[in-house]
């Protein structure tokens, strides 16, 4: 592979983090609670990107996570989020909608249940698994509505 192609190829990979990283904080701004997929990422940044492969996108947002400019949002049972917020927070998935919102938790309260365990800790992730309010809030109202 000669110099000129290889170039070419790295421009084209920067250009595609730069696209992937774009339409990730344009995703999280649009709907900052939404903590947006691989694929939605995909399909935003597709529009403006044609010939962006999904698998460039997964590859980015890796490097991405791994440069600590943005957060992976584990979910049990559904695909990974990624989080343009840094700073440490949890999270909370809701069952109904399948909204991922951000948690503000006590930093204090936390250093405290890691400093309590045993070997040496060096992050906590915490999600919470319930209703977000708008649904609580249809949830209790839908009783009512039906008497």
């Amino acid at each position: 592979m000669g110099q000129d192609q290889t170039g070419r190829i790295r421009r084209n990979n920067r250009d595609a983090l730069l696209q992937t990283e774009g339409a990730g904080h344009a995703a999280g701004s649009r709907r900052l609670q939404d903590h947006p997929t691989a694929e939605e990422i995909y399909h935003h940044a597709r529009k403006e990107c044609p010939g962006l492969s999904l698998g460039t996108v997964y590859r980015n947002l890796n490097s991405l996570v791994e440069a600590g400019r943005v957060r992976r949002v584990s979910i049990p049972g559904q695909p990974d989020r990624f989080d343009h917020t840094l700073p440490w927070h949890g999270h909370l998935y809701c069952t109904c909608c399948g909204r991922v919102e951000d948690l503000a938790l006590d930093p204090g309260v936390v250093r405290q249940l890691m400093a309590g365990q045993p070997g040496r800790i060096t992050d906590c992730v915490v999600t919470w698994i319930g209703l977000c309010e708008q649904c609580a809030r249809q949830e209790a109202a839908a009783p009512a509505a039906a008497l």
